[in-house]
Parts: structure tokens; sequence; C-alpha cells
């Protein structure tokens, strides 16, 4: 029981995939072999996932969650890069969703008057169909030197 809290505790902490399976294939299968608690690799490895599992579910479930927060994020934004986003996420977990958080904010979002869709407003068309942005209107009131 005190393992399962462990688990739990490792996974709030950490919650990298790539850190877990490496932990569970390498480390703790290896300190079973070491200690004489396990006769060979696959019972090793089966005994580690037995006292460990709770933490790995818990980080496998929420790096599929910032996966698919990045997938909506790309999709939404119209970026590039959506497969490779997506990859790195899947691979370091949360901390690569947190990394996308940091690199990418989010631009102003408007409607396209063309295809009246809601698309970010930060380049010179429209992300969905490609056609320019009109000139905003005048007001009068701007300064033209």
């Amino acid at each position: 029981m005190i393992l399962r809290t462990t688990s739990l505790s490792l996974a709030a902490v950490g919650p990298s995939p790539m850190a877990w399976f490496a932990g569970i294939a390498v480390a703790g299968a290896g300190e079973k072999i070491q200690h004489h608690s396990a006769k060979s690799y696959p019972a090793a490895l089966s005994a580690t996932l037995s006292e460990y599992w709770p933490g790995l579910v818990i980080t496998v479930v929420l790096t599929i969650i910032a996966t698919w927060l990045v997938y909506r994020g790309q999709k939404k934004f119209f970026r590039t890069n959506t497969s490779l986003w997506c990859l790195t996420t899947l691979v370091i977990g949360v901390p690569g969703l947190l990394a996308y958080w940091a690199l990418h904010r989010r631009p102003p979002m408007g409607l396209c008057p063309e295809c009246s869709e809601q698309v970010p407003r930060n380049r010179d068309a429209c992300a969905h169909c490609e056609k320019p942005f009109p000139a905003p209107a005048l007001r009068g009131t701007e300064i033209i030197a």
C-alpha cells in the first residue's frame, strides 16, 4: 500500500510517461533482480508494474489529455507542425503541454468577412479561406504624417 501511495505521489510530481516507463522497465525491474526478489527480468517487470500501476495509469491519462489539448489548440488557431507538437507532448507528457502553452500565445480571434469563420486575426489573410482581410475603416481620428 505504501508503494501505491508513493506511485500516486510521483504521478503528481513528474507526469512524464517516458520517465515512468524508464523507471519501471529499468530502475524498478533492475532493483528487483539485484536484490534477488525476482528470478528473471519478466518476473521483475511484472512485480514492478503490479506495485506502480496506479501512478502509471494516471500519467498516461494525463498525457493523453495534454496531447488532445495541444491538438485542439493547433487546429483552432490554424498552426503548422501539429503532428510534431502532438508527438512531443505524447512523449514528454504534461511538461510538453506547458512548453506548448509557453511558446504559443492565444492570438486575437475574429470573424472572417468572406467565409464567416472564427479565425486568428494576427495574419494578413484568413487562415480558412486564404482571402486577404480588408483594411480597417478610417474613423477620422487618424494622424497621417
